[in-house]
């Protein structure tokens, strides 16, 4: 069973469960060896390569009379004098700081555990019991160089508990089993019921994704159970420090369960359902056919979708709302799709799309939208606020579009546009909204804050634009444009600015917060810039910038930092957190830069991250290389807290890379699409990384981040070889897009894969 909490510091347990009430003072344990289970470790080991994380060498279980314990502590903290008096000692050291402690009750004939979850004045105790259904287990204890396991066994059915690593170096307590043979009566079926400390509930709930939210009040010192305000207050607090989901709700929750997966004999992966009995008792059967067994019962991978018909499909955007993930770009074919109802027509050439996902147990697509007419059209840009999601894109002809009221005109060649889509059991187009000249313009970013909607991109022509007041001028070959449009039942157009100066200039990345829009993109040329300071220097070729604008009647331009050094340089991405505000893209030489990255330039052209300090004047506080000695592109960034998740494509070989821990596959052929989180500090450090993609070309084009859950989305030429993930739908073209679920672990306390 997986207990998949992020971050959550004392918060985090598994099924971190029971012990008898009164524990066991520290004893020496005799041998506890039993019989040989290499075989079954050996094939765990094996799945965990493929998933990640291995036994870790410091996992050693604190023995004791009546129990055995793990023991997790988020941070290291220096070891104090022991103290016996603390009845949860259980021969180990005393520490301090978040710490999570499972402790398992010694010939019970069951697996009974008792979980202790503390950090600061907060602490939570629940327990949970396994029903064995009159068939009792030993219990086994294997030690070696590897670490230690706790071993549970009878006939039919072996469970493994041990400590290892998690993605990002972590430890975690994890949980397999191994179902040699079905039960007399199938289906299968295992039952935990679950019971509180101190005269404590817990109360399971299970959602509509079919995981299980564990709930109970936490104790906190010197507020009273009763105090929902200053509970509430202190719950928020917690979640913060720990970005954790723990709150207060009708009892906070503890951790979220997701639904088990498992493996039959022919290596099919499935998934189980869990079901709640009452508030207490939480269960999942297992109906297979004799000739399906052993099963491996194993940690939760996240799920994968993918999108596309007969043709190529491009996913170059993603937004997410609660469960609903927005994904946009464009296809050839609108043959051999998922089964999904689009509304709308597909026209011929590249049409653009939007597709709703709803995020689960597995994924289902609610719905999907054609966007364009009859020649190229490309949803490049994507943003979503409450049911209204926009898209953005170019559009080569305003004819035999979708039904829908574009104010403005399509005047030429490549347009700009903007779309306003209303969610529902199928989805509206409210309106639409023309960018552009009678030249090439192109919309590649949209922001939203409120009703006011933030679009940028490029444009070749003033002649004929759309009626809009613009600060600055167009002074170039290729001018980059921001525009705030303001929503409405038809939309209007608030105020325009133009950026770049008399060579190529184009717009890539917004960011907003409030009332300040941030824009990056690149400059091939300083001079003829609008009025605006500019930190760093403009060192030739193409240049990557940031540029602040102050939302306004009209708008101001607050500050420029020029990124890049000799050679050329893009900013591809950009995210806000506060006064922090990170750009991520590319550079082709490390000579000359504002600053010195953390991490070394590999060659070709790397990859990069920056932190700037927002102020009066921007300030740079860090930069890292990410990237070996090919190409590498970062062409997505997210923030959740102090964690930055990057995401983009690489086609060099991991040993050039930075000393980073990643996960999956590389296949150099010639690239592979890669996310990894950077933990945000004075200098800033590599948590980990994660591959995704097949033995072919995989691109990775964008990333949005909820809570714990990391969604990236792209494009791939083959999907043999991939990392071990069940997608939904298949891939049936040249080029497949699709989405894919990752599920952050970072700091989480226990992690127990499913039974």
């Amino acid at each position: 069973m997986i207990f998949n909490k992020r971050r959550a510091g004392f918060l985090a347990a598994g099924l971190g469960l029971g012990l008898c009430e009164v524990l066991c003072r520290p004893a020496a344990a005799a041998s506890m060896e039993g019989p040989d289970f290499s075989s079954l470790f050996t094939r765990i080991s094996a799945v965990e390569r493929e998933v990640g994380g291995a036994i870790s060498a410091a996992s050693r279980l604190e023995r004791g009379t009546d129990a055995v314990a793990f023991t997790t502590v988020l941070s290291t903290a220096p070891e104090a004098p022991k103290a016996p008096e603390d009845p949860e000692n259980v021969g180990g050291p005393y520490r301090t700081g978040p710490m999570a402690r499972t402790l398992f009750a010694w010939n019970a004939g069951t697996v009974r555990k008792r979980t202790l979850l503390r950090r600061g004045q907060a602490s939570a105790v629940f327990t949970a019991e396994l029903d064995n259904g009159g068939l009792p287990y030993k219990q086994y204890i294997s030690s070696s160089a590897a670490g230690d396991r706790l071993i549970y066994d009878r006939p039919g059915e072996t469970r493994v508990y041990s400590q290892g690593k998690d993605q990002a170096g972590a430890t975690v307590l994890k949980e397999w089993v191994l179902a040699r043979e079905p039960g007399k009566n199938a289906p299968m079926v295992w039952t935990w019921r679950f019971s509180g400390g101190e005269g404590r509930d817990v109360r399971l709930v299970k959602k509509a994704d079919g995981a299980v939210e564990v709930r109970s009040l936490i104790r906190v010192s010197g507020v009273s159970p009763g105090d929902k305000e200053k509970r509430g207050s202190v719950m928020e607090a917690v979640s913060r420090a720990l970005k954790s989901r723990a709150r207060f709700e009708d009892g906070e929750i503890l951790t979220v369960l997701e639904p088990p997966v498992y493996w039959t004999s022919g290596n099919e992966r499935k998934q189980a359902e869990f079901s709640v009995s009452g508030e207490d008792s939480l269960l999942f059967s297992i109906s297979e056919s004799s000739s399906s067994y052993p099963l491996l019962i194993d940690p939760t991978l996240n799920y994968g979708q993918w999108l596309g018909g007969g043709g190529s499909t491009i996913i170059r955007a993603l937004a997410v709302v609660g469960d609903e993930i927005y994904a946009g770009g464009y296809s050839d074919s609108s043959a051999s799709w998922e089964t999904v109802t689009f509304q709308g027509t597909f026209s011929g050439g590249d049409e653009g799309f939007v597709v709703e996902i709803q995020d689960g147990a597995s994924p289902a697509l609610n719905w999907g939208q054609w966007l364009g007419g009859t020649g190229i059209d490309r949803v490049y840009a994507l943003a979503a606020v409450g049911d209204e999601i926009y898209a953005a894109g170019r559009s080569d002809s305003s004819a035999s579009w979708e039904t829908v009221t574009f104010q403005g005109a399509h005047s030429g060649a490549a347009e700009g546009f903007v779309v306003e889509i209303q969610d529902g059991a199928s989805p509206a187009l409210n309106w639409g909204q023309w960018l552009g000249g009678t030249g090439d313009d192109y919309v590649f970013a949209l922001a939203a804050v409120g009703d006011e909607i933030y679009a940028a991109g490029s444009s070749t022509l003033t002649v004929s634009w759309e009626t809009v007041t613009f600060q600055g001028a167009h002074s170039g070959l290729a001018e980059g444009f921001v525009v705030e449009i303001q929503d409405g039942a038809s939309p209007a157009l608030n105020w325009g600015q133009w950026l770049g100066g008399a060579g190529y200039d184009y717009v890539y990345a917004l960011a907003a917060a409030g009332d300040e829009i941030c824009a990056g993109g690149y400059s091939t040329s300083a001079s003829s810039w609008e009025t605006v300071t500019f930190q760093g220097a403009h060192s030739g070729g193409a240049e990557g910038f940031v540029v602040e604008i102050q939302d306004g009647a009209p708008p101001a331009l607050n500050w420029g930092q020029w990124l890049g050094g000799a050679g050329s340089d893009y900013v591809r991405a950009l995210a806000v957190s506060g006064d922090e505000v990170y750009a991520g893209g590319d550079s082709s030489s490390p000579s000359s830069w504002e600053l010195t990255p953390q991490g070394a330039f590999g060659g070709g052209s790397e990859g990069f991250v920056v932190e700037i300090q927002d102020g009066s004047s921007p300030s740079l506080n860090w930069g890292q290389w990410l990237g070996g000695l090919d190409m590498e592109y970062v062409k997505a960034l997210a923030v959740m807290g102090d964690e930055i998740y990057v995401g983009g494509d690489s086609a060099s070989d991991p040993p050039g890379w930075e000393p980073l821990q990643f996960y999956g596959y590389y296949f150099f052929n010639p690239s592979d699409g890669f996310v990894v989180e950077i933990r945000d500090g004075t200098t800033p450090v590599l948590n980990w990384g994660q591959w995704l993609g097949g033995g072919n070309i995989d691109y990775l084009s964008a990333l949005v981040v909820s809570g714990e859950r990391i969604f990236a989305g792209g494009h791939t030429y083959d999907s043999a070889d991939w990392e071990p993930i069940t997608f939904q739908g298949a891939d049936t073209s040249a080029i497949e897009a699709f989405v894919v679920k990752i599920t952050d672990d970072v700091n989480t306390i226990l992690f127990l894969p499913h039974f």
